[in-house]
């Protein structure tokens, strides 16, 4: 998940002092199950740049998971805290090519298996207030639960292709396992 909400906020407060004319985006990955509150964000504010972000993202929550907003709020502002401590780290150069080394090395301290297992508790939350509201609602909580499991597998794909690199392809048991995860990706 790329979620910089915070950072969003105070982008478009400043584009709006500074009485932009344009935007383009650039960069935003087309995934709604890791990106959904950005997108609205980012949508709202390109509307309206002076109306409180805030307010906006507690109406998407809200309206958007009911009875599971908080557990869903949660998880999406745990995600947003391990994407941006990927963007403060030293080794991170946006815009430079990011080399698959530094990635290997920055996402899994990022979106560590302790943050992971939080993440996960958060949805399992999520699920269980959904459950007896609507379909809808358990629709939505399940369909963000795929972009966990999504970014599951790209983690769990960049450590075994880093050993299978690193091997040289000797691991087959490494190689197996690339193959399947990206069959499951």
């Amino acid at each position: 998940p790329t979620l910089a909400l915070r950072n969003t906020i105070e982008d478009f407060r400043f584009l709006a002092d500074h009485r932009v004319i344009g935007l383009l985006f650039d960069g935003t990955p087309s995934h709604w199950a890791l990106q959904g509150p950005q997108y609205y964000l980012l949508a709202q504010l390109a509307w309206d740049p002076r109306q409180d972000g805030e307010a906006v993202m507690q109406d998407y929550y809200r309206r958007g998971f009911g009875p599971a907003a908080r557990a869903v709020q949660d998880y999406f502002g745990l995600m947003e805290a391990a994407h941006l401590e990927v963007l403060n780290a030293p080794a991170w150069r946006a815009g430079m090519g990011v080399i698959r080394d530094r990635l290997s090395t920055l996402l899994p301290a990022a979106y560590s298996p302790e943050r992971m297992r939080q993440a996960t508790a958060l949805l399992d939350r999520a699920a269980e207030l959904a459950a007896p509201a609507s379909e809808a609602l358990r629709e939505r909580v399940a369909f963000v639960r795929t972009g966990l499991d999504f970014a599951q597998i790209i983690l769990e794909t960049l450590q075994v292709m880093t050993r299978v690199r690193e091997t040289e392809g000797r691991d087959a048991g490494a190689v197996r396992r690339a193959v399947d995860l990206c069959a499951a990706r």
